[in-house]
């Protein structure tokens, strides 16, 4: 398995920070859906240690992009950070639910389907349309991308502490 230390400064640029961690949350989504889709692999324990992990990361994820990223991007007129501030509550209001079957064997399963496609479908727009838009906001006002990505990851390593280890 690759160590990778997330509280250590970065060399990404904010936009390529941002496509990691989808593809990290990815890994962890993946694999918990591995669990549930062999019995011989699945555990309580097992469940309950990669939703914390996947938790953990999607909290310090979404924190990042209210507390950095939106406001870096934000100009009178705007209700994109609006939006997205919707679509992270969603999101932490499906992970909450997945959190809460996570308890319950046979409703684990659908809760994590549900969260799986919702999740899916943010990372989709996300990197489909809101990215985009930023690259080109941020050529437009100078924005300092690989600066905000430096922030980004500092502050992301604050959040997750040991866990930002794989």
């Amino acid at each position: 398995m690759t160590t990778v230390n997330h509280s250590a400064p970065s060399t990404q640029d904010a936009l390529a920070l941002l496509r990691a961690d989808h593809l990290h949350i990815e890994r962890v989504l993946a694999d918990c859906e591995r669990l549930v889709n062999d019995d011989s692999l699945s555990s309580q324990a097992d469940r309950s240690g990669l939703v914390a992990r996947l938790g953990a990361l999607l909290q310090a994820h979404l924190r990042i992009k209210s507390e950095l990223f939106e406001p870096a991007f934000a100009h009178p007129g705007n209700d994109a950070g609006q939006d997205a501030g919707h679509d992270h509550d969603d999101t932490l209001q499906r992970l909450a639910q997945l959190n809460a079957a996570e308890a319950k064997p046979g409703g684990f399963a659908a809760a994590l389907t549900e969260f799986a496609d919702s999740w899916r479908a943010h990372v989709a727009n996300e990197e489909g349309q809101q990215l985009p838009s930023a690259q080109r906001a941020a050529v437009e006002r100078g924005i300092d991308l690989l600066a905000l990505g430096t922030a980004m990851a500092q502050r992301r390593g604050e959040l997750l502490g040991d866990q930002g280890v794989d």
